[in-house]
């Protein structure tokens, strides 16, 4: 087995530190101030470390466990490309849609959800940069049984 290079080990600590745990406070040490995020899900752009944060507050807001994971990266030169999932509890079954609602009472892991994606992160000082992440938000409303 090939060691992980360095934008690996850092984007696993982000994912762990950031993602999963939600220490905002620690984003300067994975995160380039001029970093730039493109996903497919959340609008167009994001630029900045506070954008970030944004963003981060607002994808973990309804829930109240958040465990992102890297399933596969494959690093080249200052590029990394992941495969990721996320398992995530509903913090408000008020969320889900009418006919689940009813039934999130009686069973509770109608509240997890799980999705995927995968990811392009480019490093530049040994932190990110830029990423380009693409997932499918229409799998999380088929979830919450709401239309996507």
């Amino acid at each position: 087995m090939t060691p992980a290079g360095p934008g690996t080990t850092c984007l696993r600590g982000f994912v762990r530190t950031v993602w999963s745990a939600g220490d905002l406070s620690q984003l300067p040490r994975f995160v380039h101030p001029d970093v730039v995020v493109s996903t497919n899900s959340h609008g167009d752009r994001v630029c900045g470390l506070p954008a970030l944060a944004d963003l981060i507050r607002q994808a973990r807001a309804p829930f109240d466990h958040y465990e992102m994971t890297i399933v596969e990266a494959v690093e080249q030169h200052r590029v990394v490309a992941t495969r990721w999932t996320v398992r995530a509890r509903l913090r408000d079954p008020a969320l889900l849609g009418d006919g689940l609602r009813a039934l999130a009472g009686e069973l509770t892991d109608l509240l997890w959800l799980g999705f995927a994606g995968m990811s392009f992160t480019t490093f530049q000082d040994g932190r990110i940069v830029r990423e380009r992440t693409e997932s499918n938000p229409a799998t999380v409303a088929q979830q919450l049984g709401t239309p996507g």
